[in-house]
């Protein structure tokens, strides 16, 4: 693994800030009512550094803190916003929760409410890969105290 230039480690801190600050005003706006509710990423942030090293090919089936992973993906502040108020041009549509953002063309797969239940995709997209004999890779994260029984459900689900 190469080492990241100063320019892709400024880019990574600010990117790390950048999540930090939006997971902030979306807490400060749900406090002053404008908001439905907020999920909060704090805490999870360093998570860009896996998307910086991630190919334009490579899938993310995101846990709902991951802010820091869809930033460093690609997905700006502003869409994130826009997901924040269930606004239309969105990745979704306007048509799913706060913190449950996806977008197709960054390849990230949409969050599911139920934590746990991203696994399966997951394992099915990278099954998938397999079977194309694809190099690609299949990033997803879960909360820690997701029962062992869900993610051995999801690995061997064949």
């Amino acid at each position: 693994m190469p080492a990241l230039s100063k320019k892709d480690k400024l880019r990574l801190l600010t990117t790390i800030l950048e999540s930090r600050h939006a997971d902030l005003r979306e807490q400060n706006l749900n406090r002053q009512g404008k908001g439905h509710f907020h999920v909060s990423g704090m805490g999870h942030e360093a998570l860009a550094a896996v998307s910086f090293l991630m190919e334009p090919e490579d899938y993310i089936v995101p846990y709902y803190r991951d802010r820091g992973l869809i930033l460093g993906r690609g997905m700006t502040t502003r869409e994130l916003g826009l997901e924040y108020f269930a606004k239309r041009n969105t990745g979704s549509g306007g048509r799913q929760m706060p913190s449950h953002y996806s977008n197709a063309k960054l390849h990230i797969w949409s969050v599911p409410t139920p934590t746990g239940s991203q696994l399966l995709p997951a394992c099915g997209i990278a099954w998938g890969i397999k079977l194309d004999r694809k190099k690609n890779l299949v990033v997803n994260s879960r909360r820690r105290r997701d029962t062992p029984g869900r993610f051995l459900r999801s690995r061997f689900f064949r």
